[in-house]
């Protein structure tokens, strides 16, 4: 998990933008770290100028730069409220195809699909909006096929309404780019029901947890229940009412994972939390996350998260303790 690669995300801003939408396109990602380790997702935000962009509550954000410094991301996503007829301009729409034409994989949020629109960007494509603009962007742009779903995925573009949408379309990003399981992990942090983009047209490989099996969602439970005192997956199978073969092939089948080795991971990212959130020792940690020392949890979080307990540490701006730190 560690070593796969990280994706580029270019977060293009523009004021009236909804503070929802952007946590549901960012905090997703930002909980994958606790999950698959360091370094899955990095991101930049930037408005056309580099200056400060202002949300439709009043949120005053600082930006990393310009629109130019998001070429070469492999996802460019533009997010706009409900001022985007304001910003569809000669000149926005052409620094968006000139920043566009160096991403893997272009995105509109919200009412960002107007501006991608607007730029030539989703002609002969499929896409969605917020649903308040949808009828207005159909009469506008004829030459896309809009329609009324959560999110809309037509080969590099990408495109999502309402906040919730976003946060869909977000899960389904972090499983393609890692497991089911991940994926899952990720939407259980905020307890988030993942839906499909349309429950009529559904896509062979998203499996949305409206679909998952109540016995795994029990057995998830459990684990998370048992990190201190881990129990035997034996023990996890009797109190989820299931055969330990039947456990095993549940996790295989719903999460693409081995069930002890979805465990583990639970326990690593509660072990992750502490190390950043806490100033126990490691020898503490390990005690607290299931793990029988410091050594067996130091091997264990380098072998997931790719960094060791004292580095990870470090970067969150807090000194390992004098006793047990690794």
């Amino acid at each position: 998990m560690a070593n796969r690669s990280s994706q580029s995300v270019g977060l293009l801003l523009f004021d009236g933008f909804s503070n929802m939408v952007l946590a549901s396109a960012l905090e997703p990602l930002r909980a994958l770290g606790n999950v698959a380790g360091k370094g899955a997702f990095s991101w930049r935000l930037a408005t056309l100028d580099g200056g400060p962009v202002v949300s439709s509550s009043g949120l005053r954000l600082q930006v990393d730069g310009p629109i130019d410094s998001l070429c070469g991301v492999d996802l460019l996503i533009v997010i706009c409220g409900f001022e985007v007829r304001r910003y569809d301009m000669a000149r926005g729409r052409a620094a968006l195809r000139r920043t566009a034409r160096t991403a893997g994989v272009v995105a509109g949020y919200d009412t960002g699909s107007w501006l991608l629109a607007g730029a030539g960007l989703l002609d002969g494509r499929r896409a969605t909006i917020h649903w308040q603009v949808l009828e207005e962007f159909q009469e506008t742009f004829v030459n896309i096929d809009a329609v009324a779903e959560r999110y809309v995925i037509d080969g590099n573009r990408m495109t999502a309404g309402s906040a919730s949408g976003v946060m869909d379309l977000t899960l389904e990003i972090i499983r393609r780019a890692t497991t089911h399981a991940e994926a899952f992990d990720a939407a259980n942090m905020f307890r988030h029901r993942i839906e499909t983009p349309n429950p009529f047209d559904l896509d062979a490989n998203v499996i949305p947890r409206t679909r998952r099996s109540p016995v795994l969602i029990q057995a998830v439970e459990i684990m998370r229940r048992a990190i201190e005192r881990p129990l035997r997956l034996d023990d996890v199978a009797i109190r989820a009412s299931i055969s330990r073969r039947s456990l095993e092939r549940l996790f295989q089948v719903e999460l693409g994972v081995a069930a002890g080795t979805y465990y583990r991971s639970v326990r690593l990212s509660h072990a992750r939390g502490l190390v950043r959130e806490s100033h126990l020792s490691a020898a503490e940690i390990a005690a607290r996350s299931g793990f029988s020392s410091s050594t067996t949890l130091s091997r264990a979080y380098r072998a997931h998260f790719g960094t060791t307990v004292r580095d990870d540490r470090r970067g969150f701006g807090l000194r390992a303790p004098r006793q047990g730190g690794a």
